[in-house]
């Protein structure tokens, strides 16, 4: 049972977490600090330093209980194992990383995540789930005011996957409305 006061007095929850936080290790700046490096390390290509740092990362996020930093620690590690030709490692951590996305409430971040995810999907001939999260994709980019530079390369994304999948009428569609943003991104910067 809580004692009175932090039931109470919401500042006085938030100085406990933060002491148990700090009695776990966590640190609020740890997981971001964590990444930092692993990004850093991953830019000077150090890739085995980079994975021991971003699992660092995901491990401190995780222990602090922050969505956001779980979803960017496992975004980061999905994106190396990728690198490395691991799919199946990184489709997994991709799912990771959505989930997480949507528990922090990011649904921009959740829709870059989904479209990755879909190519790993069709990469590794999952198509009708590549397929969902293609499509979840364009619905997060869409719903959430994403730039539209970015719903264009999913619009086009989509398309591309139908025209793969031998399925014209539905490439069509989504080119069509690739082509009308793209239009109007040219027009806006006066091209």
């Amino acid at each position: 049972m809580r004692s009175g006061w932090a039931r109470k007095a919401p500042a006085g929850r938030v100085l406990l977490l933060g002491a148990l936080c700090a009695l776990a290790g966590c640190g609020s700046l740890e997981p971001r600090r964590s990444l930092g490096h692993a990004e850093a390390a991953l830019r000077q290509g150090r890739y085995s330093e980079a994975e021991r740092r971003g699992q660092a990362a995901l491990a401190a996020a995780e222990r602090c209980g922050r969505p956001a930093a779980v979803a960017q620690a496992a975004d980061f590690l999905a994106a190396i194992r990728m690198l490395q030709g691991r799919s199946p490692q990184a489709a997994a951590l991709y799912r990771k990383a959505l989930a997480s996305f949507r528990s922090a409430r990011d649904p921009q971040a959740a829709a870059a995540t989904a479209f990755d995810l879909a190519g790993v999907l069709s990469l590794e001939g999952k198509n009708a789930e590549a397929e969902q999260f293609y499509e979840t994709a364009v619905e997060l980019s869409q719903k959430s005011g994403a730039k539209p530079e970015e719903l264009y390369e999913r619009l086009d994304g989509l398309a591309q996957f139908y025209e793969m999948q031998h399925r014209p009428e539905e490439a069509a569609i989504f080119a069509k409305r690739a082509a009308e943003l793209s239009r109007k991104l040219e027009r806006r910067s006066g091209r």
